[in-house]
């Protein structure tokens, strides 16, 4: 059984979809968007969302498979996105899987991103390492996610994760500042150097 959304109409007349995350991408979403999250134009995911409706998807592969492939080990939880009633019928009813990755992933970069950037902004001048594990702490109980204290506890993400999350994006922000500064024309004068930059 494939996906689909729950075709229960509320009194506001939404109709629901569950996208399966991990737990504390759920509560980031949440957090950050409402629960459950409406899809409009207002935001980034919603738009996600209205331009990934169908209608009559067909995949071959079952929804389990699909599912143990995307979250592996870990515990999944159900992210739910209220689509209108007109946005039901005249855009469509299914949501293919290859736009639940999307979803999946634009969340874990904007996590990532926040991540990065709070953590950033809450560590003392001079102590980068020393109150980086209490900034990531504090991060997770802004947005309500339980830290585990180790991969087969209960809580929604470890400490050494984010730690790692933090540190990926911090290097990938480092090398992409070394290409562009690396794209920089060379000194006046260099002729040699020049042409050989743009192949004149």
């Amino acid at each position: 059984m494939k996906p689909r959304l729950t075709h229960s109409l509320t009194s506001q007349h939404y109709y629901t979809l569950k996208v399966p995350c991990k737990p504390y991408i759920r509560k980031f979403a949440t957090a950050l968007f409402g629960d459950p999250i409406k899809a409009d134009n207002k935001t980034t995911i919603g738009i996600i969302v209205i331009q990934s409706l169908e209608k009559n998807v067909y995949e071959n592969r079952s929804i389990r498979d699909w599912y143990y492939k995307l979250f592996m080990k870990e515990r999944p939880d159900l992210l739910e996105i209220e689509i209108t009633k007109w946005q039901f019928a005249a855009i469509g009813s299914e949501f293919p899987r290859a736009s639940m990755l999307t979803i999946n992933r634009f969340l874990e970069n904007s996590f990532d991103e926040n991540l990065y950037l709070y953590t950033n902004a809450h560590i003392d001048n001079g102590k980068r390492y020393n109150g980086k594990e209490q900034s990531l702490i504090s991060f997770a109980e802004k947005y309500g996610i339980e830290i585990a204290v180790d991969s087969e506890d209960e809580g929604d993400i470890t400490i050494d994760a984010l730690k790692k999350k933090e540190s990926r994006y911090r290097n990938r922000l480092k090398k992409k500042k070394e290409f562009f500064a690396n794209l920089s024309l060379p000194v006046s004068g260099d002729e040699d150097t020049f042409k050989a930059c743009t192949g004149t």
